[in-house]
C-alpha cells in the first residue's frame, strides 16, 4: 500500500539540500522577514533556494486510520520524565504551522537552541486562544473543528517541542529548513516595534473584505473590460503586450459565473506557451460549491457579486486573459478588472504562475486523487478541493490523508482530509458541518443529503519548494468503513520556472 512507504516527516530530521524565500542580502533571517510573506503577496513567485519544507504528524504508519485516535503515533519519542516529544528538528529553520483538532490543556515546552531550558512554556490550547502573546489572532485561531497557529517559530541550531501531558492525539507540525550558513534570529516571546507593526499589518489585511484588494489596487495599474459572453464563444478581458505582471483579477457577475450549466472557464496564456498557464472553470478557481460562491480567503474568493484573485502572475513579454463559455444558456455580461504593473519577471528568482484543474471519477477501489504531478523548479502555494459522493450520507471517502513528495522524497503526510484544511470532525455540530471561511483555509460545503464536502488551503509563508519535481495528492477514503465512489475536483496553485514542465497524472 502506497502510504506505508512514507517515512520521512516524523523522525528526527536534519536540514536537507533542496530548494527559501529569497534570503536577505546579509544571509540572515528574522521574524520580520518571515512575517512579510503573510502580508505581501508579491513574495509568492520567489523561489526558495536551499530550503526544504517538511512536516511531522500523527499519521498512522501502518496505512490505517489511527491518525491520532489512540495516540500511538502522536509523538516522536517519550522522554524519561514521560514528556511526549512532538517534533525535534536540527539545523536552522522555522516552524510555520501547528494544526490540530484535539488541543489539550497540558503544557507545551518549546526548546530553541537550548536542550535544557525551554525558551517558552504555555498551555497547548493557548497556542490558539489568543491569551498568550505572541500567539495571537489572526495568525493563531480556530474554526471548522480545527485549531491552527501560523506564528513563525525560528531557530538557529534546533527546535524541540514537548508536551507534558500523558496523551496527544491528532496534530500536524510543518517547518522549513534553511541552507547551511544561514543566520537566524531565534524565537523569543517579546516582540520589537518592527515586529508589532508587521503583525498589525497582517491583522488589517486579513480582516478586510476581499483579501489583498486595497494593497494591490494602490500599487497597480488596471484595465477594465465589459464583455458579453455567448454560449460556445469567448471574450478577451486583457491583452498585456509588454513585460510585467498581473497582480490581481476581479470579475463582477459572481452570481451567474458559477452556474454549472453555463460552464464558464478562465484562461490565462503567457509568452507564446503552447498550453495556457490557467485553464480552469471559474467556479473551481474562485472556490464555489454547489454552484454558489463559498470561499472568502485572503488570496481568492468572492465578495458580494465580485470574484477576486490576488495571485501575482509575472511574465516575460506578453499575457492574455480570456473567459470561455463552454456550456449552454443565455448570454452573460461580465465586468472584468485586471490589475498589473510593468515589473518584469526576474527569471533567476521568480517562477511563472500555474493553476492545474483535475476532475476525477473515482471508484470504490481507486486509492488516490492526485492534485499535481509535475517537473521543474518551483513551489506549491494552494489547493481547492470538492468531493461528491455517489450516494447520500456521511462522506466517509473524506477519511483519506494528504501526501506530498518533493524531488522524489515524501516529506509531508497528513492526518485526514478535513485536517489538511485546518479543520476537524466532520458532521459534528459547530465543527466541519457547514461552510466556513478563514484567511488561509476553510470548509467550502458540507451536505450529507448530497454527499458533498470540500475545502481550501493556501500557503504563503509555508509554500512548498521543489527543485526537480513534485507529487501531491489525497487518499480516496482508504480507511473508510464503506468505500464510496466519488467525484473529486481540485485546483492546484503553484509557480514553476519552465514552460516545458509537463503535468502528469
Amino acid at each position: 500500500m502506497f502510504v506505508t512507504v512514507i517515512t520521512v516527516g516524523w523522525a528526527v530530521l536534519a536540514p536537507g539540500a533542496g530548494v527559501c524565500q529569497v534570503l536577505p542580502s546579509d544571509n540572515r533571517v528574522d521574524l520580520a522577514h518571515e512575517l512579510k510573506a503573510l502580508y505581501d503577496p508579491g513574495q509568492l513567485p520567489l523561489f526558495l533556494p536551499g530550503c526544504t519544507e517538511q512536516q511531522v504528524s500523527s499519521y498512522d504508519r501502518t496505512g490505517g486510520n489511527d491518525d491520532g485516535f489512540s495516540g500511538r503515533y502522536s509523538y516522536v519519542r517519550r522522554n524519561a520524565d514521560s514528556g511526549l516529544v512532538m517534533a525535534e528538528v536540527y539545523g536552522a529553520g522555522v516552524v510555520h504551522r501547528i494544526a490540530t483538532p484535539t488541543p489539550t490543556n497540558d503544557t507545551l515546552d518549546i526548546f530553541i537552541d537550548d536542550s535544557v531550558r525551554p525558551r517558552m512554556s504555555l498551555c497547548f490550547m493557548d497556542l490558539f486562544s489568543g491569551k498568550v502573546k505572541p500567539f495571537a489572532a489572526p495568525l493563531c485561531d480556530h474554526g471548522a473543528g480545527g485549531y491552527y497557529c501560523y506564528f513563525p517559530i525560528l531557530f538557529q541550531r534546533f527546535c524541540r517541542i514537548v508536551s507534558r501531558g500523558k496523551k496527544l492525539q491528532f496534530y500536524q507540525l510543518q517547518y522549513k529548513t534553511f541552507p547551511a550558513g544561514t543566520g537566524v534570529e531565534s524565537f523569543r516571546p517579546e516582540l520589537s516595534e518592527q515586529e508589532r507593526v508587521a503583525l498589525a499589518k497582517i491583522s488589517s489585511v486579513w480582516s478586510g473584505e476581499g483579501g489583498f484588494h486595497d494593497e494591490v489596487a494602490a500599487s497597480s495599474e488596471k484595465k477594465v473590460a465589459h464583455v458579453v459572453l455567448k454560449p460556445g464563444g469567448s471574450a478577451l478581458v486583457a491583452n498585456l503586450a509588454s513585460p510585467g505582471r498581473v497582480t490581481g483579477i476581479e470579475l463582477c457577475g459572481a452570481g451567474v459565473l458559477g452556474d454549472p450549466l453555463r460552464d464558464i472557464w478562465l484562461e490565462v496564456s503567457a509568452d507564446g506557451e503552447a498550453e495556457p498557464a490557467v485553464d480552469v472553470p471559474v467556479a473551481a478557481f474562485f472556490g464555489y460549491a454547489a454552484g454558489k460562491p463559498s470561499m472568502r480567503s485572503v488570496m481568492a474568493g468572492t465578495r458580494g457579486d465580485t470574484c477576486y484573485s490576488w495571485f501575482p502572475m509575472p511574465y516575460d513579454q506578453h499575457m492574455r486573459l480570456r473567459l470561455v463559455y463552454r456550456g449552454k444558456g443565455a448570454p452573460v455580461h461580465v465586468a472584468a478588472t485586471v490589475y498589473y504593473t510593468d515589473q518584469p519577471r526576474d527569471r533567476s528568482a521568480e517562477g511563472e504562475f500555474r493553476a492545474h484543474y483535475v476532475s476525477d471519477e473515482l471508484t470504490a477501489h481507486d486509492p488516490w486523487h492526485v492534485f499535481l504531478h509535475t517537473q521543474g523548479r518551483g513551489h506549491y502555494v494552494g489547493t481547492i478541493l470538492l468531493a461528491q459522493g455517489k450516494k447520500p450520507g456521511l462522506p466517509l471517502f473524506f477519511e483519506g490523508d494528504d501526501s506530498t513528495a518533493t524531488d522524489g522524497i515524501f516529506r509531508i503526510h497528513g492526518t485526514g482530509s478535513e485536517d489538511y484544511f485546518n479543520g476537524g470532525w466532520y458532521d459534528l455540530p459547530g465543527r466541519w458541518d457547514t461552510a466556513r471561511s478563514f484567511p488561509l483555509s476553510g470548509c467550502l460545503v458540507y451536505d450529507k443529503v448530497a454527499g458533498q464536502t470540500g475545502g481550501y488551503r493556501f500557503y504563503l509563508s509555508d509554500k512548498i519548494p521543489f527543485q526537480h519535481s513534485i507529487w501531491s495528492g489525497i487518499e480516496h477514503g482508504q480507511s473508510a468503513r464503506e468505500p464510496i465512489p466519488a467525484r473529486y475536483r481540485s485546483v492546484s496553485f503553484y509557480y514553476v520556472d519552465t514552460v516545458a514542465a509537463a503535468v502528469r497524472k
